[in-house]
């Protein structure tokens, strides 16, 4: 027995290698081993077809898991790899690239957590290089309704040994934006990251909007400043505080001169000059303040604009909006909502507007008063009240009142009534199926109401 052992030992040990040969080193060992996997799983995971082996080139067909809620399909996976760098302490991945990635998260996926995340402090024993991961065509659905979707995503190459992790370039690209991102990160004591970034994004119509800055700190105390050069220049700096738990963020941002043109050809030839505006809130709600001029073609002074903002996911509640040039003074309140459905609130007070900023034959100074209501709820129904118009317009007295009201296809005008020096212009009645419109005007002299 003692004579037999150590070749029965030696047996064992060449039985075991050549069973890791077969698993490892032929594709029949590898469909036995993703088989072994599938079983293991309980069915979650499932291989439509490989090729290749573990020691080299490895390929993956129809990849799937499922755990009966949420689901990750992959139509090709390919992975490429050095295993000749395990016998330095290291692992060495030359490329990992996959194709037609689907992730789909069942109902309460997208719930908060009951608390705040924790990641724990990571630390490689050995060292990992990747040269290049690639991914094409990703997307993210959430309840049957797609929240994501990546064209292509490239990294590499990437090492991490210990807490060290270092990205040289990693680039994301979606249909509207593209973004580069280059730095390190340490995979403990908070998850301090130093990173630079730049990117471009182009809304649908509009100029692309182009940029690039830094973040640096851990996650609960996260600093950046971004520089956008195009469609204008700007500058902004920020904090975004408690990321993985009840997030925060300020924003501060400046700059010179935008033109609404230079985002949108046609749009109004506004320009706003030293803008300012600060910022702060969650990612369900926030707070603004927004400064600068107005500048417009056609006036020969600018406008100071002056604005407080606070809104959440459902709606914006403007508290303040102010236009000011000299004596005149537009003030605006009131309330925008688009959920559950479209509906607004505002109240307008001007005082000492002069029309011959805009038309040199109108010179003038009045108030005006309005208000109006309105929401879109299978139908649009909306209001507008002319609560007061009084002042002086080309010399004369001018006053005015009335209200307007529409209610799907049917609009009305009630009590409407203008009146200039000596002259009266009163309307009402509606447009529905007919029209059903009243005029009554009195006036010695027409030019009263309207010149020439």
């Amino acid at each position: 027995m003692r004579r037999r052992l150590p070749w029965i030992l030696l047996g064992a040990l060449l039985l075991t290698l050549s069973a890791a040969a077969f698993l490892l080193a032929t594709d029949p060992g590898l469909n036995s081993l993703i088989s072994l996997v599938s079983r293991l799983s309980g069915g979650r995971v499932q291989v439509g077809a490989t090729s290749g082996t573990l020691l080299g080139a490895l390929q993956l067909r129809d990849l799937r898991y499922s755990d009966g809620v949420d689901a990750v399909s992959i139509d090709r996976l390919t992975l490429r790899w050095q295993p000749g760098a395990l016998f330095s302490g290291g692992v060495r991945i030359e490329s990992v690239a996959a194709t037609g990635v689907r992730v789909v998260l069942g109902p309460g996926s997208g719930d908060e957590a009951a608390g705040p995340v924790v990641l724990p402090d990571l630390s490689l024993p050995v060292s990992l290089r990747i040269d290049s991961l690639a991914v094409d065509r990703l997307s993210v659905v959430l309840e049957g309704e797609e929240v994501f979707a990546l064209r292509e995503g490239r990294l590499g190459p990437v090492s991490w040994q210990g807490e060290q992790l270092a990205l040289d370039d990693l680039r994301l690209a979606t249909e509207t934006a593209t973004l580069s991102i280059r730095g390190q990160a340490r995979t403990a004591a908070g998850y301090r990251l130093q990173l630079s970034f730049d990117g471009t994004y182009t809304p649908a119509d509009l100029a692309p909007f182009v940029g690039s800055g830094t973040v640096q700190g851990p996650l609960a105390a996260l600093d950046g400043e971004l520089t956008t050069t195009a469609p204008f220049a700007a500058r902004v700096e920020g904090s975004l505080r408690d990321l993985l738990a009840k997030a925060g963020w300020e924003a501060r941002v400046h700059s010179d001169r935008v033109a609404l043109a230079a985002i949108d050809p046609a749009w109004p030839a506004q320009v706003f000059t030293d803008v300012q505006l600060t910022g702060s809130g969650s990612f369900t709600d926030y707070r603004a303040e927004v400064q600068g001029r107005v500048a417009t073609q056609g006036i020969d002074r600018p406008v100071d604009l002056r604005a407080r903002l606070t809104g959440n996911l459902e709606g914006l509640l403007v508290e303040e909006f102010r236009l000011r040039q000299d004596r005149a003074v537009l003030e605006l309140t009131g309330r925008l909502d688009w959920a559950p459905e479209l509906a607004w609130q505002a109240e307008l007070a001007a005082s000492h507007l002069d029309p011959s900023v805009l038309v040199a034959d109108w010179p003038g100074d009045f108030q005006v008063r309005l208000r109006s209501e309105g929401r879109l709820h299978d139908r649009l129904e909306a209001a507008v009240h002319l609560d007061e118009l009084q002042g002086q317009l080309r010399g004369l007295p001018v006053t005015g009142a009335g209200e307007a009201q529409l209610h799907g296809k049917s609009f009305r005008m009630e009590r409407f009534t203008l009146a200039s020096g000596g002259s009266t212009l009163r309307v009402s009645g509606g447009v529905d199926e007919r029209v059903d419109l009243s005029a009554q005007l009195a006036s010695a002299n027409l030019a009263e109401l309207w010149p020439g």
